[in-house]
């Protein structure tokens, strides 16, 4: 028993030790950040952190430690770090508000956010729309994103995570909170809504495969109206608060995220 509490105490000891390290880290990280701000560069430097990472990479094959693990340590950091220098920087929404408080104190605002410029576009956009429609680029391209966009993207996280990505496992929207709403609306719609093809897949057995949506159609067709009538509007019900509840979330992620969607 004396053995396993000495070791505890010595991982113990190892973690307080990287507690002080991380500490120091983000005191440096905050400096930095400063920095960065002062000389008008952006947070983010992907240069540094392929080449951090490259370091790390070989530092676990020299210590035999597992690359997965180094790689998802350094990227906790690399996230903290991003972290701490963007606490004051202005977000979308901050740079909104500003804009209509300058613009009811007296001051002339363009509004580029809106799409409706006070100018014409210059010639050199001119030009180059006039080169997409000769070539053809003027329908829609695929729902899941440009291919050779989706095989970059892939290739990048393959790299950067250490994992093995493909481009068939992307699919390109605009914010991961709008696509995960999208899923989870989806798949409740599909939930709630079908008949047919639960019907089709599982029959409608009491106790097993009968839901709510195949109820409502077997009460009707046996003519207990009442029943059925009850059962769809807490079907309504379901769908108004889980689709509340969504929109709540969508809430909080323009408020506290900054994202105008």
């Amino acid at each position: 028993m004396s053995d396993i509490n000495q070791l505890r105490n010595k991982m113990d000891t190892v973690t307080l030790e990287m507690i002080k390290l991380l500490k120091t880290r983000t005191d440096i990280a905050k400096e930095i950040g400063e920095v960065k701000k002062n000389i008008g560069k952006g947070v983010t430097d992907e240069e540094r952190e392929e080449n951090l990472r490259g370091k790390v990479i070989q530092t676990s094959k020299e210590i035999k430690l597992d690359e997965t693990l180094s790689t998802k340590f350094l990227n906790f950091l690399l996230n903290e770090s991003i972290k701490v220098q963007s606490q004051n920087k202005q977000t979308h929404l901050s740079i909104f508000l500003k804009a209509k408080s300058l613009e009811q104190k007296g001051k002339k605002i363009i509004h580029m956010e809106v799409g409706e410029p006070d100018f014409l576009p210059p010639d050199i956009v001119k030009k180059s729309l006039s080169e997409v429609f000769e070539k053809g680029f003027i329908k829609y391209g695929q729902a899941k994103g440009m291919p050779i966009f989706r095989d970059s993207l892939a290739k990048y996280v393959s790299k950067k995570f250490n994992v093995n990505v493909t481009q068939e496992n992307i699919i390109v929207s605009p914010g991961a909170r709008f696509s995960i709403f999208t899923a989870v609306l989806a798949g409740f719609g599909r939930a709630i809504a079908e008949v047919g093809a639960v019907i089709i897949v599982g029959g409608n057995i009491a106790g097993s495969t009968r839901v709510m949506t195949t109820t409502i159609a077997l009460e009707t067709s046996k003519g207990n109206l009442e029943l059925a009538l009850a059962l769809g509007i807490i079907l309504v019900m379901l769908a108004v608060g889980v689709n509340s509840v969504m929109h709540i979330f969508k809430s909080l992620g323009q408020k506290y995220h900054g994202v105008l969607r």
